[in-house]
């Protein structure tokens, strides 16, 4: 049976893609830290603070490689004798790590590294050097984004999802549409402009909204009370404000056109899905019934948003882990 270790960038909403464990393979899942694949429980309290970004600010702590070469040779250990593939995201920090790599290889057991892209290349800083790093120390490199396959000849593979077991504060519907994410204003100036042009053009026809941005100075920021800036919610708490919505909104980053994670929660939840992405149209998990994609804001018919018709994709199952996984297992022995 072969072992996956998921080197993760942290975040619940990373945990949650596997939350629904696949068939015939062992999966082990790292939110933050390698720690986490220790298997004892004052280990992995010793290496988070030995690794932890506010101790290393003040003072780089000696003998990472130690505890990483521990690390390793348990989970080899651990695997007894079965294939081990390592599979790393972008925002982990290990994962681009040269003694992480240099150790691994010194490892007399062939393990298989995978560097995961969840992001678009393109939109990294330094993606030149990202490129040159990832594909001359990793096996295989995966893209969730088609048109960055088609770009760098990486496979693609569209991200897992999994609906996650929480305590839901209620199933009533108090939003009739709510958004959740990063404004990007260094990236994408327009990006904002694009919330804020919603948000307007929602409250003035009347509708129940709740918007959550990121990353706005405070310059930029309009006073509302339907609009919370720069509040960092656990995942649990999102899902709780999609189950608790009528729709979502998806505004798109630049170039990307793999699907997003407010895609999945429409899908996974039954929930109405607008979005300014025209690459999305061409995403198999499209669904003209229950997503409206827009040019211009003044597009949207808000009566769509108000239509109380039941929601039901009917296609949860296609973004499990389990396709995921096998389809990466594909990959990896052609």
């Amino acid at each position: 049976m072969m072992h996956f270790y998921l080197f993760g960038p942290g975040g619940g909403w990373f945990n949650s893609l596997f939350f629904q464990k696949p068939d015939g393979y062992e999966v082990f899942v790292s939110k933050d830290s390698v720690a986490e694949f220790s298997f004892n429980r004052l280990l992995e309290t010793i290496m988070r603070v030995w690794f932890s970004d506010r101790l290393n600010v003040v003072f780089n702590m000696p003998f990472k490689t130690f505890f990483i070469r521990r690390i390793i040779r348990k989970i080899i250990k651990e695997s007894h004798g079965d294939p081990i593939i390592f599979l790393v995201t972008k925002g982990n920090k290990l994962g681009l790590n040269n003694e992480f790599i240099r150790i691994i290889k010194e490892e007399p057991v062939n393990i298989t590294k995978v560097f995961w892209l969840q992001d678009i290349l393109s939109a990294t800083n330094n993606h030149v050097a990202l490129q040159e790093f990832i594909e001359n120390n990793y096996d295989y490199v995966i893209t969730y984004d088609p048109e960055e396959s088609r770009r760098y000849g990486y496979p693609f593979i569209e991200n897992p999802y999994s609906r996650i077991k929480i305590n839901y504060k209620s199933n009533d519907i108090k939003w009739d549409i709510i958004y959740v994410g990063n404004a990007k204003i260094e990236k994408d100036p327009h990006r904002y402009e694009s919330i804020i042009a919603a948000y307007k053009y929602f409250c003035e026809h009347n509708l129940r909204v709740m918007f959550y941005i990121n990353g706005v100075p405070k310059e930029k920021m309009i006073d509302s009370d339907s609009i919370v800036y720069n509040k960092w919610l656990d995942y649990s708490q999102i899902v709780n404000l999609v189950i608790q919505s009528n729709a979502i909104l998806d505004i798109a980053q630049i170039n990307e056109s793999g699907t997003t994670l407010r895609m999945f929660e429409a899908i996974t939840y039954n929930k109405k899905l607008v979005f300014n992405n025209v690459l999305l149209k061409d995403n198999p998990l499209y669904d003209n019934r229950f997503m409206l994609y827009y040019d211009e804001i003044s597009d949207v018919d808000t009566n769509y948003l108000l239509d109380s018709c039941d929601v039901d994709y009917g296609s949860y199952e296609e973004i499990v882990p389990q396709h995921f996984f096998d389809n990466l297992v594909k990959i990896i022995k052609s």
